[in-house]
């Protein structure tokens, strides 16, 4: 990590001293050419014309030769050539020649002019000694441009001998041995706020370079994290569903795991927000099965409360956005508003507006002063003395929906009133209705009926995963087949001659295998394409991609039982005028 600091720190160091040199060069090359025109006109009725214009054209010549080399040789080496051998060498003798034109003309012109006319030449050398003292100031070549000029343009005033001349010579020093203090306080003034540049610089890539890691981190020991809680989400809900009376250890067991797949899920999603990584996907969502969903997952945690979760939507209603980062957004507000309510009430609503609708999470807590509206966004922040539950949080919540409500470009409001409640609004475009949805509840039934004996095939290398799902997935009324990897899986079909209803395969199941490998292997020995559902603890956008590429269905670990039961309906649904199919059981071989 030191090596790679360093590194930015000379290429900080090169880019800064580039842009600064490059912009003095510009403007200094402008400024040469137009002093020429300037000088010519001036001096063309009182100086031999051929002798200006030659002056003029070699002035000419030599400076745009400077700047051509300048720019061609930045373009192909960038910043080392201000400090490279050829730098130098063109400066040094373009700064020698233009020293000595400028030193022939006061040589040539100031005896056979009029006074006036030399105050003018004597005020553009001292002009244009004080340019270059500011141009050539990195390159230490200010001598090879003052030198030659001064010992031209200084004969010519002392041998002309009136007093004028010799004011204006003494002068010319003076200016001179004060411009060179001038410009050795201006080159120190500019390599301290070089150096103070790249010191900010380098603190910034320290900065990002630990951001960096930090996330890589959380994403490497996020898949460690997930897996044992991805098998214990799985036993609790099989317990849920098979006591599901008022089994109070049950109850504060199933509410722990909420708390620690919230928590979990936070730094999940921070890590992906900090690393650029969250894809927006727009399509049409329909309000009604949106807030479905999100009353089957959160009607749970507001029960253990005593609190009252309404919903309520027009039922033609459709928005246009992301479906999974909206979920996203009004879970994490519904979760806020349950988390610091004691007792009454959670609305969520959806009010339809003229080109969008007003998405709103209403509570009966005891509201947020307006002090803290601004702070409760940020990162890691809490309310103080909020104690309404033992399990606290990250306060990252909240900072999820801001970001995540900024990547959708939705607009969110907060209003509250304290000891009566808070209201958030978000904003969302509305949507074109293509189809009527069926409701959750209806097709959560009719799944449950035609579940009944179908084959789902779990592929997974993480034993208790594999247990605990195949127990979930039986006690929904399917028959589930577990494996570890692609020899196993090529070894069941083959020996019990059997075609699954489903896949569901881990990503990565070794160093050498993923369950994408393992569903291409299957998918080329049945009769036709099987439905496959990819979990992943991954983060990395790498292997996200991967899997998109794949164009199969995926979703992240931990996965939540209700999220699963939402899959399977969508991918193995049977509407009621349509005839089951009798089970598979033909594999074709090689």
């Amino acid at each position: 990590m030191a090596a790679e600091i360093d590194e930015v720190k000379v290429e900080d160091q090169g880019a800064e001293q580039l842009k600064a040199v490059g912009g003095i060069y510009a403007f200094a090359t402008l400024g040469s050419l137009l002093v020429t025109v300037i000088l010519t006109a001036a001096f063309w009725n009182v100086a031999p014309r051929v002798f200006l214009l030659l002056w003029m054209f070699s002035f000419w010549v030599v400076i745009l030769t400077r700047a051509g080399a300048f720019t061609y040789y930045t373009k192909r080496i960038g910043s080392a050539y201000i400090d490279s051998k050829i730098h130098k060498f063109v400066s040094k003798w373009t700064s020698t020649f233009n020293g000595i034109n400028m030193g022939l003309l006061m040589w040539t012109v100031y005896p056979v002019m009029p006074r006036e006319y030399g105050v003018i030449i004597v005020a553009v050398i001292s002009a244009v000694i004080s340019g270059a003292k500011s141009t050539t100031h990195l390159q230490a070549e200010l001598g090879s441009f003052v030198m030659p000029c001064v010992v031209l343009a200084m004969p010519a005033l002392i041998f002309c001998g009136d007093l004028i001349s010799l004011t204006m010579a003494t002068l010319m020093l003076l200016h001179i041995y004060v411009s060179s203090g001038f410009s050795r306080i201006n080159n120190v003034k500019f390599k301290l706020q070089l150096e103070r540049q790249i010191a900010l610089n380098k603190e910034k890539q320290e900065a990002e370079i630990s951001n960096q890691a930090k996330s890589e981190f959380i994403a490497s020991a996020s898949h460690d994290l997930r897996q044992p809680l991805q098998a214990l989400g799985f036993y609790l809900r099989i317990l849920r569903d098979r006591f599901s009376g008022d089994n109070m250890m049950l109850k504060k067991a199933m509410a722990s795991f909420d708390a620690l797949e919230s928590l979990l899920k936070s730094l999940l999603d921070m890590s992906k927000l900090d690393s650029n990584t969250v894809q927006v996907d727009r399509r049409n969502v329909s309000v009604k099965s949106l807030f479905e969903r999100l009353q089957h997952a959160n009607e749970y945690a507001a029960g253990l409360k005593g609190l009252r979760l309404r919903f309520f939507s027009p039922s033609d209603v459709y928005l246009y956005t992301d479906p999974s980062q909206l979920e996203r957004i009004l879970g994490n507000l519904i979760e806020n508003a349950i988390h610091y309510t004691a007792e009454g009430a959670v609305l969520v609503c959806c009010r339809r507006r003229q080109d969008h609708c007003l998405l709103q999470v209403w509570d009966t807590g005891p509201g947020i002063p307006e002090a803290e509206h601004e702070k409760i966004f940020n990162d890691y922040y809490q309310l103080s003395g909020s104690k309404t539950e033992s399990h606290q949080g990250l306060g990252l919540g909240l900072a999820i929906v801001k970001r995540l409500t900024s990547l959708l470009e939705c607009d969110l409001h907060l209003s509250s009133v304290e000891d009566k409640g808070t209201v958030f609004s978000l904003r969302v475009p509305l949507g074109d209705v293509d189809h009527e949805t069926e409701s959750l509840s209806d097709n959560v039934v009719m799944f449950k009926k035609h579940f009944t004996d179908k084959v789902v095939l779990v592929v997974d290398n993480d034993a208790d995963i594999r247990e605990s799902l195949s127990l979930l997935l039986d006690s929904w009324g399917g028959i589930a087949l577990s494996v570890a990897d692609k020899a196993e899986a090529l070894e069941l079909i083959e020996c019990e001659q059997i075609e699954p209803d489903l896949i569901i395969a881990d990503y990565r199941l070794s160093e050498d295998e993923t369950g994408v490998d393992v569903v291409e292997a299957l998918q080329s020995r049945f009769a036709q394409p099987v439905p496959v559902i990819i979990v992943t603890g991954e983060t990395q956008i790498g292997s996200i991609k991967d899997i998109e590429a794949t164009g199969l269905k995926w979703l992240p670990k931990p996965l939540h039982p209700d999220q699963l039961l939402n899959i399977l309906i969508s991918l193995l649904m049977i509407k009621p005028d349509e005839k089951k199919p009798e089970h598979k059981t033909g594999v074709t071989g090689d």
